[in-house]
Formats: C-alpha cells, structure tokens, sequence
C-alpha cells in the first residue's frame, strides 16, 4: 500500500482490510518519490500495488496496479482485498514449470 499524501488514515484502513482479507499487505510511508516507491515494489517482486492519493480519498476507493500488466483500476478496499485474495490463490494453484 502506497499513500500518496500525508493523510494516512485511509492507507492503515486499506491496509487492515487486505490483512483481515489474508493478502500479506506492507505499508509503503517513507517519504520518497513516487517512482523509487514503484521501483522498491517492483525489486522484491510484489504482484499488486495499492495506490491511495487525493481522488481515491475522495471517491473512496483504492487504486490497485498489476505490476505484471500495468493494468490498473479503482475498485472499494474490500473489493480490492477479494480481488488481489483471488489473483493470488489463482497463482498459487498455477503449473509449476520444470525445466
């Protein structure tokens, strides 16, 4: 979860629903850029990237990336929790490949 602003009630919120979900969730606070923050989220290999700036603080939603695609779309905490919960079952079921 990466908070865009200094407002962090909302990211410790979404971040309480994606744990409570049983997605393993960090809370990005450190005070850098937005592309080292990516660039953090992209080193250890993390799938989906939870965004919450000033227009998802006002819609009330979270903004969740695929770092794999790119896609990124707005979506409510919970559904984002069931939507990241299902992706992540759905790679863990995945073929192993043998090479």
């Amino acid at each position: 979860v990466i908070p865009m602003t200094e407002e962090l009630g909302c990211a410790i919120s979404a971040s309480t629903v994606l744990r409570d979900a049983g997605v393993r969730t960090q809370l990005y606070c450190e005070k850098k850029k937005f592309k080292a923050k990516m660039s953090y989220a992209d080193k250890l290999g993390i799938p989906y990237v939870v965004l919450i700036g000033e227009d998802e603080i006002a819609e009330g939603v979270v903004a969740v990336k695929d770092m794999l695609s790119g896609r990124q779309q707005k979506l409510s905490p919970e559904v984002a929790a069931a939507f990241i919960k299902n992706a992540m079952d759905e790679r863990a079921l995945a073929a192993v490949i043998k090479e």
